[in-house]
């Protein structure tokens, strides 16, 4: 078997992103011709393809508009009603009905509901103050994307281990949502967030104020992407490895008939070269053995609402919501500490919020009361991309 053809069931061909583009010209694309970059406006388009005056453009949108069809009683709040006609048997309105009791009846219930609406995930609309959303007629300059162009929409999926003695397919959701374009490989991985980078691994309990212990991150700052039989490593640092040159040596002993494979440069690499299936899972690795699935999961046209500003991209679209790791003693603040060993701990090891950890295990004078061995720890809540 070739190094990137067994395809799962339900991945597409495979699709040069270059090619793509070129497939596409001015009679498919309203609105942009081969010399001109930017994008003309929906009204000029539809006023040329109809032979009609602009302004007859602008009188069909008046006359069509959705507010034509009100008739002044219809409610303005699609919100949930408050009170049910009687009169109005519907199942959907029965099902509200039975909604808005259960939540009347249990408050705790209400709550749950209400903050798992409010907060469900971080999408483009509010993280858009975020970007470098380009005014009206502003001039971008270098940073301006070349058109025509696409949209690449990537998905990131946490760590997964899979366990040989437990019979259970376990579902795992993405993390992160990203649209790239003229985007580097290098710059994606920059934008991923993930708790293993921010691990310290040494113990801290002599000196649990000590800021100055690096991260995983800046001492491990190896990784690659597999796309199709290629590895793009990052070696944009002196001390980088190459972690892609031991798994083709192992590849390429007789008998595994894995295929030819190839290594290139993250940094040097973008998005719109690669040759990819959608649907199809790919590898991004870093700290060693830190796995993460990305696949990639819709090509499109780049059009008039996307960002034209390349330092918009990668562009983080959805994060999963993750629900925090609670300290063990006051179960009110989130954990920061994991302590082996401790006296006043119900289980081993067990989480500790900053006031918490340092209440029990020091005295007035800072001393360390024990043989505990303590380690920071770094929620999933506490990684954020910006």
């Amino acid at each position: 078997m070739e190094a990137g053809q067994g395809h799962i069931r339900g991945a597409t061909e495979l699709i040069n992103i270059r090619e793509f583009i070129q497939k596409w010209d001015s009679t498919v694309i309203p609105g942009i011709s081969e010399t001109d970059k930017k994008y003309t406006p929906m009204r000029d388009v539809l006023a040329q393809e109809l032979e009609v005056e602009r302004q007859t453009i602008a009188e069909l949108e008046s006359v069509c508009n959705a507010n034509n069809l009100l008739c002044g009683e219809e409610k303005t709040d699609i919100s949930m009603l408050s009170c049910i006609p009687e009169s109005v048997d519907l199942v959907s309105v029965r099902m509200q009905k039975r909604e808005l009791e259960r939540r009347e009846a249990d408050k705790i219930y209400k709550t749950t509901v209400l903050r798992r609406l409010k907060y469900s995930s971080l999408d483009e609309k509010n993280s858009s103050a975020l970007y470098h959303d380009q005014k009206p007629g502003e001039d971008l300059g270098e940073y301006e994307i070349n058109l025509p162009n696409v949209i690449i929409n990537i998905r990131v999926y946490p760590p997964f281990k899979f366990l040989k003695m437990q019979n259970v397919h376990n579902k795992i959701m993405p993390d992160l949502n990203f649209n790239v374009t003229e985007t580097k490989l290098s710059d994606l991985r920059d934008k991923i967030s993930c708790v293993n980078d921010l691990a310290i691994a040494h113990d801290l309990s002599d000196n649990p104020d000590n800021e100055f212990m690096p991260y995983a991150k800046d001492v491990y700052k190896s990784g690659f992407f597999y796309i199709e039989g290629v590895f793009y490593n990052d070696m944009r640092y002196p001390e980088c490895q190459d972690y892609g040159s031991s798994i083709m040596q192992w590849a390429s002993q007789p008998g595994r008939k894995i295929g030819e494979m190839r290594t290139e440069k993250m940094e040097e690499s973008l998005f719109l070269n690669l040759n990819v299936r959608l649907g199809q899972p790919y590898c991004y690795m870093h700290q060693g053995d830190c796995e993460h699935l990305i696949i990639f999961t819709d090509i499109r046209l780049l059009n008039s609402d996307d960002s034209l500003d390349i330092r918009d991209y990668p562009r983080l679209m959805k994060k999963k919501r993750v629900t925090r790791t609670l300290c063990r003693s006051c179960m009110m603040h989130s954990a920061r500490w994991i302590v082996y060993n401790s006296e006043h701990a119900p289980e081993n090891p067990c989480f500790f919020c900053d006031q918490c950890f340092k209440s029990f295990h020091y005295d007035e004078h800072g001393n360390k009361i024990g043989n505990i061995k303590a380690y920071k720890y770094f929620d999933q809540s506490a990684a954020i991309n910006l």
